[in-house]
């Protein structure tokens, strides 16, 4: 028969105890009145007892049933579900990889593939998406000639994750939980902690990029790792809205006139499509001032890295306030090329940056609680994360871009 009287016994038990009771009542007090109660549908106290009988004796057998199995084992699609597996007997969230939700699609129109993500999960902790998959075809294609990507929002050994998958990729994405990272001990200063994987995406980036000279780097090797920091930026939420806006409006203004360029017969591959020359070519047309063009864009999309190495190198120091730090940056590096309308704008968002903690915990979602005992803990923390983005390239990339059009005299200090 397999367990299925088994999951009958509580209730049984339950409902035989109230059924004898009733059977008691209508002895004791020999009353032929209607009982309140919504069991109480007969009048003669011997049903109560048979009835109860009855209860009794399935609670029994399936008691039996559940204390030798019923001879058969549960088919696999009814084992205990993953959420409720994920307990270990320390009662602590075991390492897993939880799928809480999966889009597909652009911002204004998506789709979602929860179900099918959540499929690609091995073994509960571990989660590939090889490079040549193709979303359109999985998926299906809910903005046809459209960028578009995977949002994944998932718990990963119980803390949060939100990560973005592009569409067109060239690496496997992976999330793996089955290696446990040990946090140091109080009395340790040895820092061990996991950057979120926009944030070593954006590190192994600039890595690359930082090998070769700014004006020598292909333009769309640029874009796509401009792309990632503004992934990262839109972690932080409306805090930093106007900045990541910065980056992706800037990228799609410099593909849109690059696109313009082929439709008018241009032929752009190779050294064509390297940044210098690029630029060179709209001074030489006289265009380069002009709003949309590759040099305008570019010299604003800078100005957007500026303001996240100058907000990361402030965060680095020991105690600063998220909040005091993001000001300085915006007056430093956006604000001069401002107008009054946009400066009001991006500095009313600036007061709704996280706290310096959950600034950390956003860079670093292993982050935990009780990690942050201290503030030289969280200090040691935050420097060793920061430093691991800025000194691995980006600063050093953005430090070329910033020379570059200083001695190009590209560097214009007209409004926005």
């Amino acid at each position: 028969m397999g367990n299925v009287l088994a999951p009958l016994v509580p209730a049984g038990l339950q409902l035989s105890f109230v059924l004898y009771s009733l059977y008691y009542h209508e002895t004791l007090f020999q009353s032929h009145e209607r009982c309140d109660g919504i069991f109480v549908v007969c009048k003669d106290e011997a049903v109560y007892l048979m009835l109860a009988f009855l209860c009794a004796t399935f609670s029994i057998f399936g008691a039996l049933e559940k204390l030798y199995g019923g001879g058969s084992v549960a088919p696999t699609s009814q084992v205990t579900a993953p959420r409720e597996k994920r307990r270990s007997s320390t009662g602590k969230n075991s390492l897993v990889v939880d799928i809480l939700k999966a889009t597909y699609g652009t911002n204004g129109k998506e789709k979602d593939v929860t179900t099918i993500v959540r499929s690609w999960v091995k073994d509960g902790n571990y989660l590939e998406i090889a490079k040549q998959v193709n979303f359109n075809n999985v998926f299906g294609d809910p903005a046809p000639f459209r960028r578009k990507k995977l949002r994944i929002v998932a718990l990963v050994s119980g803390e949060p994750l939100i990560d973005v998958v592009r569409e067109s990729r060239d690496k496997d994405f992976v999330i793996d939980a089955r290696h446990v990272v040990q946090s140091p001990t109080p009395e340790s200063s040895r820092v061990d902690v996991s950057p979120h994987q926009l944030v070593s995406q954006i590190s192994v980036d600039f890595t690359e990029l930082s090998k070769t000279p700014f004006h020598n780097l292909p333009v769309e090797t640029l874009l796509t790792a401009c792309l990632n920091v503004g992934d990262v930026v839109g972690l932080f939420g409306a805090s930093f809205m106007p900045v990541r806006a910065n980056i992706t409006d800037n990228v799609a203004k410099i593909r849109r006139e690059i696109a313009r360029r082929r439709n008018n017969g241009e032929v752009l591959e190779g050294q064509a499509m390297v940044i210098e020359n690029l630029i060179e070519y709209e001074v030489g047309k006289k265009k380069h001032k002009v709003d949309g063009s590759i040099t305008v864009s570019t010299l604003w999309l800078k100005r957007a890295l500026d303001f996240m190495v100058f907000f990361f190198n402030e965060m680095a120091k020991s105690d600063m306030k998220s909040v005091v730090a993001a000001k300085a940056a915006f007056a430093k590096t956006l604000s001069p090329w401002q107008g009054w309308v946009l400066q009001t704008t991006c500095n009313a968002a600036m007061r709704m940056v996280p706290a310096r903690g959950k600034v950390l915990k956003i860079l670093c979602p292993s982050w935990g609680e009780e990690d942050g005992k201290g503030a030289k803990r969280l200090n040691d923390a935050m420097s060793h994360v920061l430093k691991g983005i800025l000194k691995t390239g980006l600063e050093k990339v953005v430090g070329e871009m910033d020379a570059w059009f200083i001695a190009k005299a590209l560097d214009f200090s007209d409004k926005a």
